[in-house]
């Protein structure tokens, strides 16, 4: 099935921030506010379209494999109407910017850092992983919030510590003006 609606502007939410920090729990929140609103959405988390192994050295998070998978399975969300598409996923830099706009044309990109502590974060993870991953998430939550804290490739940056996840999810939605 060919898509006729590639020339409607589609609206993308990307949640980025450290692991731990709520992304997939505030994507979650944001989805249930559109569909509340009958509003066509859906969520596409990457670090599901790029889970193999094994990793390519050059390419250690597969993120070739994930934007190569979100290129096709868009096309799908599009055929059955999707104008607001949230992907909850840690951008590191601007270059990544030019993936989702290949895999996604005519998006309207709104970038949404989420933020909190890093004790906030540890704690999270905590309830989160346990061993190896836990021990890996740890470390990974420290350079992942000084790295994207320096970067800002985000057009708005939201705290995430001690609110709710459906307050956060209507101030994303409210300041980028999908209601």
């Amino acid at each position: 099935m060919s898509s006729t609606k590639s020339k409607n502007k589609i609206h993308l939410l990307i949640l980025t921030g450290s692991v731990g920090v709520g992304k997939s729990s505030v994507a979650e929140a944001i989805s249930n506010i559109l569909s509340s609103k009958s509003i066509p959405n859906a969520i596409i988390d990457l670090d599901y379209l790029r889970h193999a192994h094994p990793e390519p050295q050059n390419d250690p998070f597969h993120m070739k494999l994930g934007y190569k998978n979100l290129a096709s399975i868009w096309r799908n969300y599009e055929d059955i109407g999707i104008t607001h598409l949230i992907i909850p996923n840690v951008v590191e830099n601007k270059k990544e910017l030019k993936e989702f706009k290949s895999a996604i044309p005519n998006a309207d990109i709104h970038i949404i850092r989420l933020k909190a502590d890093i004790k906030t974060i540890h704690d999270r993870l905590k309830r989160r992983d346990t061993g190896e991953s836990l021990k890996w998430h740890l470390n990974r939550a420290i350079v992942l919030t000084k790295q994207l804290k320096s970067t800002k490739i985000e057009d708005l940056v939201v705290d995430t510590k001690n609110k709710f996840i459906t307050t956060i999810a209507k101030e994303i939605i409210f300041k980028i003006g999908w209601l």
